[in-house]
C-alpha cells in the first residue's frame, strides 16, 4: 500500500524525484493500480489546487463509521474527493470510493508528459504532453465516447455494436469501429485526423468527411470546412550491382527511416543486382521478395522478410 501524503505530494509537484518514483511504481504495479491511481488523480484534479495537506484519516474513519451505522451513508459530507481517497486507500476498496464520488462514472487524465492509456474496452490511447481525456469508468450504451483535449494518438478495439466516438473542439467528432489514428488539436488554425489503419468518420453538425487509411482529414478553422490529404509516399531511385541484402537492407534502411530484420540469416548474404527508379519501399521490398521468393511484412517503421535463403 502507498502512503497516501506521497500520492497527495505526487499531485501537487512538491514530490522529491525518489518519491516521485515510488509513486509512478505503484500506479504502474499493474493495470488495477493504474485505473486505481488515474481514478485518484481525477478527484484530486475536481478538488482543486488549494487541497495540498493531508487530512485526519483516523478522524474522517470515525467519522464514516459513525454515519455508516445510522444508515445514512448516501447523505456523508465528503467535504473535499481528497478525504474520499484517503478512506478509499483505508478500505482498499477504490470501486466504494468511486460509489460515493460525484464524478464517479467519468475519468479525466491530465498528461503533463507523455503517457499510455488501456481503456476498459482494451483501446490503447498514447496522449501528449499537455493532452486531456476525458472517458467513462466503463462503456456503457450503443456507443463508446471519449472527449478529447490535445494531441493523442488512439488504437481502437473493434466492435461495430459499439462504435467509437472521440469529442473534440469547436463540436468536431470522429467516428470509427476499429483503427488507429493520431489527432491534432493544438495547431493554432485547423485539427487534423491521421489514419494508420481503418476508416473512420470525421464531421460536425454540418458536414462530414470519410478518411481512409494513409489518408489525413483536415478542418480548416478560419474557412469552416474539411479537407481530405493523401498521405504520398516518399520514393527514390536506386542502383545495386551484387551488393548482399544486408548492404541493401541498410542503404535503403537510411534513406527511408525503417529497420530491416532477417527472420533466416542466411538471407542477409543474398546478392542482388538491379536498377530501381521512383519507387517507395513498399514497391522496394515487393520486388526484393519476388526476386528471392521471401515472404515480409510491413509493421511501421519494421520490414521482416522471411525464406530459405540463398547458398
Amino acid at each position: 500500500m502507498v502512503d497516501f501524503e506521497l500520492i497527495i505530494k505526487y499531485f501537487s509537484g512538491r514530490a522529491r524525484p525518489e518519491e516521485a518514483e515510488q509513486a509512478e511504481d505503484f500506479a504502474r504495479s499493474s493495470p488495477e493500480r493504474q485505473a486505481y491511481f488515474q481514478s485518484l488523480y481525477q478527484s484530486w484534479l475536481a478538488a482543486g489546487d488549494d487541497i495540498y495537506e493531508q487530512p485526519d484519516i483516523q478522524k474522517e474513519w470515525e467519522r464514516f463509521y459513525a454515519t455508516g451505522q445510522t444508515g445514512n451513508t448516501k447523505k456523508i459530507a465528503w467535504r473535499i474527493p481528497a478525504i474520499a481517497a484517503s478512506i478509499a486507500i483505508i478500505l482498499g476498496l477504490a470501486g466504494y470510493y468511486l460509489w460515493f464520488n460525484p464524478y464517479q462514472r467519468m475519468i479525466v487524465i491530465k498528461a503533463s508528459q507523455a503517457m499510455n492509456l488501456s481503456l476498459t474496452d482494451q483501446t490503447q490511447v498514447t496522449l501528449e504532453p499537455g493532452a486531456e481525456l476525458r472517458y467513462p469508468k466503463t462503456f456503457e450504451g450503443a456507443e463508446r465516447v471519449v472527449t478529447l483535449k490535445g494531441n493523442a494518438g488512439f488504437s481502437v478495439r473493434h466492435n461495430p455494436q459499439q462504435p467509437f466516438i472521440v469529442r473534440l473542439s469547436h463540436d468536431l467528432n470522429i467516428r470509427v469501429t476499429g483503427t488507429e489514428f493520431s489527432v491534432e488539436e493544438t495547431a493554432p488554425d485547423k485539427v487534423s485526423v491521421d489514419l494508420k489503419k481503418g476508416s473512420v468518420l470525421f464531421y460536425n453538425k454540418a458536414d462530414t468527411l470519410p478518411v481512409a487509411a494513409g489518408q489525413t482529414g483536415l478542418y480548416l478553422l478560419t474557412e469552416n470546412k474539411f479537407v481530405l490529404v493523401a498521405d504520398t509516399p516518399k520514393t527514390g531511385s536506386f542502383q545495386f550491382d551484387g551488393q548482399p541484402l544486408s548492404e541493401v537492407a541498410a542503404q535503403l534502411g537510411h534513406y527511408f527511416g525503417v529497420r530491416f530484420h532477417f527472420q533466416n540469416p542466411g538471407i542477409a548474404h543474398c546478392r542482388f543486382s538491379g536498377g530501381m527508379n521512383n519507387k517507395n519501399i513498399r514497391q522496394l521490398v515487393g520486388i526484393i521478395a519476388v526476386t528471392f521468393n521471401l515472404d515480409y511484412k510491413i509493421e511501421g517503421k519494421d520490414i521482416y522478410l522471411e525464406g530459405e535463403g540463398c547458398p
